[in-house]
């Protein structure tokens, strides 16, 4: 039991360094295209500024969790990785709904696939997760 405990936190771990990994693909190609595009203005008013912001936050966090979670055991701490995970999956849903159908200001291309793998994988490590909380 307590074998099969680990594998799993593992396992949800192994899943915050994938969307990490993801995570970081889509700021290049973001980066990427506004280049190509000659668009890096977009990153210069107080809304890019802010963004910026956000993503080294974000950047963080996807590369601290996978350490908590191998070394804390705690159960409440485990429920919080899954709430985190779950609030952190439906809130980047959301931006890119917000960029594709209420703000149309990005067309849907390659690079979303990105992004919903992202989405696929906070969704799988948050069913992941609520089984390592159980434990």
């Amino acid at each position: 039991m307590q074998n099969e405990h680990r594998q799993v936190g593992a396992t949800v771990a192994q899943g915050w360094i994938l969307m990490f990994l993801i995570f970081v693909c889509i700021t290049i190609a973001e980066f990427l295209t506004a280049t190509i595009n000659n668009n890096l203005g977009i990153y210069t008013g107080e809304e890019g500024a802010i963004a910026l912001r956000v993503m080294v936050v974000l950047m963080l966090l996807h590369a601290f969790v996978p350490m908590f979670v191998v070394t804390f055991q705690a159960r409440w701490f485990r429920w919080a990785i899954v709430v985190l995970t779950l609030l952190f999956g439906v809130l980047m849903m959301g931006h890119e709904v917000m960029h594709l159908f209420i703000k149309k200001n990005r067309e849907f291309g390659v690079f979303d696939l990105l992004d919903f793998a992202h989405h696929g994988l906070a969704l799988w490590v948050s069913i992941i997760g609520i089984r390592w909380a159980r434990s």
